[in-house]
Parts: structure tokens; sequence; C-alpha cells
């Protein structure tokens, strides 16, 4: 099952009928999300991060 805003750009790319996909009812839906993270490349030192917009944490590095 996926989240409609991201089920829409997935299900563009997939083959007609190779997969079968289930999408949430509605466009906010707690049951999905919910991540943050930071990553550091590397080769270069530079962080990068995002955050779920549909929730209250953010991405922090330094």
């Amino acid at each position: 099952m996926l989240g409609r805003e991201i089920a829409v750009l997935i299900n563009q790319e997939l083959q007609p009928g190779m997969h079968q996909i289930s999408f949430s009812s509605s466009d906010y839906d707690l049951f999905f999300g919910g991540a943050q993270f930071v990553i550091i490349d590397p080769k270069t030192g530079r962080y990068f991060g995002s955050a779920d917009r549909r929730r209250g944490g953010v991405a922090l590095g330094y």
C-alpha cells in the first residue's frame, strides 16, 4: 500500500499489469512516513537531510 501522494508518481513509472498497488484512502495518513534522516557524504563531508512534512520532526545536522 502506498500513500496517495507518492503512489501516483510511482504508479506512472511501473509497467502496467506487472504490479498490484493499493492506495491510501486519504492524502494525509498517519500510517505512512514519520521518518527524519541526516546523512553525510563520506567523500565531501557534506550533510544532507530530509523529514516527512506530514510530521512534526525536522532533520538537523551540524
